[in-house]
């Protein structure tokens, strides 16, 4: 079934900018269809295959990916070898929204070559850049194209005459190479933001085990065990009654639990009135309290309120009982505890904690509130650096989603002194 009545993107512009053609795929590169499977046949030549996920989950196919180890005869491998500057994109699969995701060839070897479900690209780079070509068919008046270009019921794909067909937009072939290397330039970003943030979640790993079960380092005091109860007042919240007006809607924070383990708790979904607070179980929890998940699928999860709110039955307060305890190691320290809780649920299906269960949790507690302070301050800023890079990534997956649209519709220009290593 071919989708010919999906309407295009209003938005996107209907023609080139000046200066700019429109030309089919096939004026600028050749199209190939692999047959590669990924069997194992005697006979047939160790390959290795560069398979759909790796396509659809990467713009570069570098040698950093694992690719599948499977057999192909010499001409098929003669046939869909890759070489670096080849364009590939997926060509069917269960919707037609997952249709032409393209990505570069940065790595070849002899014995690498595209599979199956693929569409293998090799541009003439004479006339068009390979990262400006990848970049220009993972582009949304691309995607509407491949969408509406499908056929199929259960599964889509694209016929070869539909792909050499593609409408591309050449700007000049020094503006194209300008554009490729802004557009990968921002894609390295993200990638080496990406791994920061892997390693400084791997070191914090490390901190919080150190940290929490060791101490600070250079001090020769052991840790104190306790049990949650002594050292914490624990108490759950309640439910207004959805049937009665009045209820909701009021100025009382009203915390659920799948508003935690998202960091600190600042406002809430809903809110309930001081008819709702009186018509339930619902207690006043104080500022600066950690919080536990009890039900359902953020069971075990932590949250730090940092105002005086109230929750539902579904989230455990953990209040320290004296100054002894330093509330913010405490939470990184139920944070930490978290699949320990869990764990400790006897029986099969959804886990569910309880108040008793948290209550005889065993901790190991550095013997001054000092301490304690020291370690959560730690870990604090090892958890702010985090959440930097978080917001710096999604900064740069913004920028990337407007710049590309505006480079490669022509409304945004490359300066042409614009350097490129």
């Amino acid at each position: 079934m071919c989708s010919e009545s999906m309407p295009m993107d209003s938005r996107l512009p209907a023609r080139p900018p000046a200066g700019w053609k429109e030309v089919p795929l096939r004026a600028v590169a050749d199209t190939k269809f692999s047959n590669v499977d990924k069997l194992t046949k005697a006979g047939e030549r160790p390959v290795r295959l560069c398979n759909y996920t790796d396509v659809y989950n990467n713009d570069y196919i570098t040698q950093d990916i694992e690719f599948m180890e499977a057999t192909a005869a010499q001409p098929e491998i003669d046939k869909f070898r890759l070489q670096v500057g080849d364009v590939i994109i997926t060509k069917d699969s269960e919707t037609p929204y997952d249709i032409g995701i393209p990505a570069r060839v940065d790595y070849a070897a002899d014995d690498l070559v595209c599979g199956y479900h693929l569409a293998l690209l090799r541009p003439n780079q004479e006339v068009v850049d390979p990262d400006y070509l990848s970049k220009q068919l993972g582009h949304a008046r691309l995607a509407g194209y491949f969408a509406r270009m499908a056929n199929g019921l259960t599964r889509y794909g694209l016929s070869i005459g539909a792909i050499d067909d593609s409408p591309i937009w050449l700007p000049p072939q020094v503006e194209q190479s300008r554009i490729g290397y802004v557009l990968r330039q921002l894609d390295l970003s993200i990638v080496q933001t990406e791994t920061l943030i892997g390693k400084l979640n791997q070191a914090q790993a490390g901190l919080l085990h150190d940290l929490l079960t060791l101490g600070l380092p250079g001090l020769a005091r052991g840790l104190l065990k306790r049990i949650v109860g002594d050292i914490c007042e624990t108490y759950a919240g309640g439910t207004p009654p959805r049937s009665a007006s009045g209820m909701y809607g009021g100025g009382i924070l009203w915390v659920k639990s799948g508003e935690l383990g998202k960091g600190s708790i600042t406002s809430t979904e809903e809110t309930i009135t001081e008819l709702g607070l009186a018509a339930s179980s619902a207690k006043w929890v104080p500022a600066n309290v950690p919080l536990v998940a009890m039900y359902g699928a953020t069971a075990g999860a932590v949250g730090w309120l940092t105002v005086k709110a109230t929750t539902n039955q579904a989230v455990l307060a953990c209040a320290p009982k004296s100054s002894a305890i330093d509330a913010r190691w405490l939470y990184w320290r139920l944070r930490f505890d978290s699949d320990k809780l869990i764990s400790a649920i006897q029986g099969s299906g959804q886990p569910n904690l309880n108040k008793g269960l948290v209550d005889r949790h065993a901790v190991d507690i550095p013997p001054t509130p000092d301490e304690q302070s020291e370690i959560a301050s730690i870990l604090d800023a090892a958890e702010a650096e985090i959440l930097a890079q978080r917001a710096y990534l999604q900064t740069l997956r913004s920028i990337k989603v407007g710049l590309t649209d505006d480079l490669l519709t022509g409304r945004v220009r490359v300066p042409d002194e614009l350097e490129m290593a």
